[in-house]
């Protein structure tokens, strides 16, 4: 059967499947720096996370490159340090990471802190102070406006409990004016609508871990519920996009179909497969728990306002 294409279909597809280029660093360039560094090449499965991710990575820093260097930063949920890294090395020079036990990432129940050494050698010594402890259920361990940037990259998507909780104690630590750089997975990215097409699970990311549910995806986000959680944290949104950092995964979807789907859709903005945005703290948090029925539901909504403030008293 042939499926006629709508106006402008194939290039809507064309648009939704470019790969996002890079407009201040060269790739090839930095990435031979990067793996001089043989700690983030030592172990195959965390290369191979790094290698998929580095486009991702550079185009995060680009979001950054305009800002001063001696900006302020905390960036949340740190490991396996890629983009710490890349940070320090082209960025900033003061970074405060927020970490977890790796190996046992739930059971970051109790505030710790460690060091965490990424020098190449002796004579570029790199070395962090991080802190450990649970982004949705602890207070964060930092004063008021203590940071001008809050970085949160491949974050969101693996909170099971309270992802507001980020947003909320963002705006507290952060100065105002400050920024939360957001990246995570786009929910409904051309990938994710290909797999769903296909009969297959269309998160990026399902697989069971026998460290826990939070070195999986427990839940991605959509466009809409980020900006939601932005507004809802007191932040005004400066900038949101979706990129490609790879090839879409398009196997088995005759690409006629997929321009009729994508024509059908009519506002493909927002369909490739990362969301990357920034957020400006503008404002108190005007609602701690938004999205009731679709990230919060309403009926525990004062159950976890109590807790919430319990918590808050103890810590």
């Amino acid at each position: 059967m042939h499926i006629p294409l709508l106006p402008d279909a194939s290039a809507l597809t064309k648009e939704t499947l470019k790969i996002e280029p890079l407009k201040h660093y060269n790739l090839d360039q930095i990435k031979k720096q990067f793996f001089e560094n043989r700690i983030f090449g030592s172990h195959p499965e965390t290369k191979e996370y790094h290698l998929n991710h580095f486009r991702r990575y550079l185009l995060t820093l680009e979001e950054m490159v305009s800002l001063p260097t001696t900006t302020r930063v905390l960036e949340i949920g740190a490991p396996p340090y890629g983009l710490t890294y890349l940070m320090k090395i082209l960025l900033f020079e003061d970074i405060t990471l927020s970490g977890f036990d790796e190996k046992n990432p739930e059971k970051t129940a109790d505030f710790s802190t460690d060091t965490i050494d990424l020098s190449k050698s002796d004579q570029e010594k790199i070395i962090f102070n991080e802190y450990r402890f649970n982004i949705e259920t602890h207070n964060w361990p930092f004063p008021n406006e203590a940071f001008d940037l809050i970085v949160c990259s491949e974050v969101l998507e693996h909170l099971a409990l309270d992802p507001m909780c980020v947003f909320s104690e963002s705006n507290r630590i952060l100065k105002p004016g400050g920024r939360l750089l957001i990246t995570v997975p786009n929910a409904i990215g051309v990938t994710n609508l290909v797999r769903l097409i296909r009969g297959e699970q269309p998160s990026s990311f399902p697989p069971y871990r026998p460290e826990g549910i939070n070195l999986r995806h427990n839940r991605e986000i959509t466009p809409y519920e980020l900006s939601e959680l932005f507004r809802a944290g007191g932040f005004g949104v400066e900038n949101m996009k979706t990129i490609n950092i790879a090839q879409p995964e398009t196997k088995g979807m005759k690409i006629n179909f997929l321009n009729l789907i994508l024509s059908e859709i009519h506002d493909i903005t927002f369909r490739k497969d990362f969301l990357l945005a920034t957020g400006i703290k503008n404002s108190p948090v005007i609602d701690r728990f938004p999205l009731r029925h679709k990230l919060y539901f309403e009926w525990d909504v004062p159950r976890l306002v109590e807790k919430n403030s319990i918590e808050n008293k103890v810590l």
